[in-house]
């Protein structure tokens, strides 16, 4: 083929030089002449040589900067396309780069606007295991770590997770921080935890009957006997039938606000307590409504620390375990266990958590229900995952219990003997830390609250409770006034300047007590206010500051916990 075009285009001399590229053989370069015969000198074939490699060197540049431009703008193109939030941070935490879902996460429109800030300023949140920044301690360790952040700022919950970048020499370059946003499966999540909740209540209902007709009981009895004895002016013993009345309707008030607690969507509410009253009282309600042949035995030993907890969280925990272990044992009945116990943990223990309490308090659940069958023993604690038929809830799903012990920092192990039962451990970690409030006896501080207030305004759409209140201010040595009708409460404060406290309900027809007492703190901004709710509402905290509320007080209101608050407000304004 090339004799033939050689001979058609007169060519008379050829000369094909080979083209090195970097040590190996790219191509040829052919120069010819069709006027006549030509001999290229040493130099010329030279000099086209060198003319060869460096056009060859240019053609493989601009192939190399196409192929660049073409691996950079695939680069960028899947770097905007993954849906999960990634920053890239250099060894200081500071963005020097991110993609679309990243920009998008932070409100900006450009990289520009969060280039080179530190990556707590953008994505400042708290996570479930480490409560430093996870691009923070992978620069630290130099390890890839994951966890759950809730961002306040963009009150959004991430599962996120950091990886170190090397150098080719080994020295640490940056981190990779990857975030997925998962609000949307925590609030599907919580919907199904609220909807279990609710369906738990069914399965509880009977017991709760049970507990409660054993309270009226012991409320109608001993009041029926005090009532004869005063028939007859006996006094032997009427103490303690009145104490009996007061401590059974205690009994009532504490049920009814765990099953309060149990049924709303909360928030955590932690505080330094012990963990062996909230689990007898998960064994005195599962021994209401478990079946006669299930036995429920328990190994409680004295607790000498506290744990940081929330109250209403754990007993929501203890009551789904021991409901599950019921549950397993519906058909043969058999035992559940339920021990309590303080203990140091294992060493292997100690190594899967980064800053290991000195003290964990151990809560164990175990059951003879059979076991759990290995195939799912990786699933039970994914969201949505239930064995259960329609109708057989027992509760929150061991997800969210999981879920509520890793937000205390604690952990759980299961030790599952297919064909003889499952047990789970709970660890939380203890706290030396107490309680160091002390409710004075009515009469030891008596006189402390009738110095401090003199007449009390207090309004309550209920006759009885404006009575009962009435009585209880009066013992504790203050005038009141009392009405039941709100508008008739504000031309009292507007009347009479020597009421130094008002003492209102929130549940009212046509004013509520958020509402009256925002408008007798506008007349009266230094006058002290107490809210009473029988509703256990979550109340704006915005809005009950701003309508100088002093304190909330929920009903039924004890006489002790009454005096409690006046000393407190006795404190805060002396």
């Amino acid at each position: 083929e090339a004799a033939e075009l050689s001979r058609e285009y007169g060519v008379k001399t050829i000369l094909l030089l080979p083209v090195i590229y970097r040590g190996r053989f790219w191509g040829v370069l052919g120069c010819d002449t069709c006027k006549k015969p030509v001999h290229w000198s040493s130099n010329n074939i030279h000099s086209l040589q060198s003319f060869a490699s460096t056009l060859c060197t240019v053609i493989m540049q601009r192939r190399s900067e196409r192929e660049a431009t073409r691996i950079r703008d695939q680069w960028i193109t899947t770097f905007n396309s993954i849906k999960d939030a990634i920053f890239l941070l250099d060894t200081d935490n500071r963005v020097v780069n991110a993609n679309a879902e990243a920009l998008r996460v932070a409100g900006v429109g450009n990289l520009s606007a969060i280039l080179g800030k530190n990556l707590p300023n953008i994505l400042h949140g708290k996570g479930t295991r480490f409560k430093a920044c996870l691009a923070e301690l992978t620069l630290e360790q130099g390890i890839p770590l994951s966890d759950e952040v809730h961002s306040s700022k963009l009150d959004k919950f991430f599962f996120s997770s950091s990886f170190p970048v090397y150098h080719q020499e080994g020295e640490l370059a940056g981190v990779i921080y990857i975030a997925r946003d998962v609000t949307r499966e925590k609030n599907m999540e919580q919907q199904l935890i609220q909807a279990r909740k609710m369906e738990a209540l069914g399965t509880l209902a009977g017991g709760i009957a049970h507990d409660f007709n054993n309270i009226l009981a012991a409320i109608m009895g001993f009041s029926e006997l005090a009532l004869v004895k005063l028939q007859h002016r006996e006094t032997v013993g009427l103490d303690d039938d009145i104490n009996q009345i007061l401590q059974a309707g205690k009994r009532a008030k504490e049920l009814v606000a765990q099953l309060l607690a149990f049924s709303r969507n909360q928030e955590s509410r932690k505080a330094v307590i012990k963990g062996e009253p909230i689990l007898e009282e998960t064994i005195h309600m599962l021994r209401a409504f478990v079946p006669a042949n299930i036995q429920v035995t328990t190994q409680i030993s004295p607790e000498k620390r506290t744990i940081f907890a929330d109250p209403t969280a754990l007993h929501q925990v203890f009551m789904n375990l021991g409901s599950n272990g019921a549950q397993a044992m519906k058909d043969k009945g058999g035992r559940l266990l339920i021990k309590l116990e303080e203990t140091p943990l294992s060493r292997e223990q100690q190594q899967r958590i980064s800053e290991p309490a000195e003290s964990y308090l151990h809560i164990v659940f175990s059951d003879e229900g059979g076991g759990i069958d290995p195939r799912i023993v990786d699933k039970i604690y994914d969201p949505f995952f239930t064995t259960k038929e329609v109708g057989e809830g027992t509760g929150m799903g061991l997800a969210a219990v999981h879920g509520i012990i890793e937000d205390h920092d604690g952990f759980m192990e299961l030790e599952n003997k297919p064909g003889i039962g499952a047990t789970f451990h709970i660890y939380l970690p203890q706290t030396i830390k107490t309680n160091t409030q002390h409710i004075a006896s009515v009469l030891d501080q008596q006189k402390t609250a009738t110095r401090t207030f003199k007449l009390v305004l207090i309004v309550d759409d209920e006759a009885m409770l404006l009575a009962m209140y009435k009585d209880m201010f009066s013992l504790l040595g203050c005038d009141t006034l009392t009405t039941p009708d709100p508008n008739n409460a504000l031309a009292f404060l507007k009347n009479n300047p020597d009421i130094d406290l008002l003492c209102t309900d929130y549940d009212m027809p046509e004013m509520n007590g958020l509402e009256l007492a925002t408008q007798c703190h506008g007349l009266r901004p230094n006058l002290p206010i107490l809210l009473n709710s029988g509703l256990q509402v979550d109340l704006d905290s915005d809005a009950v500051q701003r309508a100088g509320v002093s304190a909330i007080l929920t009903k039924p209101v004890a006489l002790q916990e009454l005096q409690k608050t006046l000393l407190l407000l006795t404190e805060r304004k002396n």
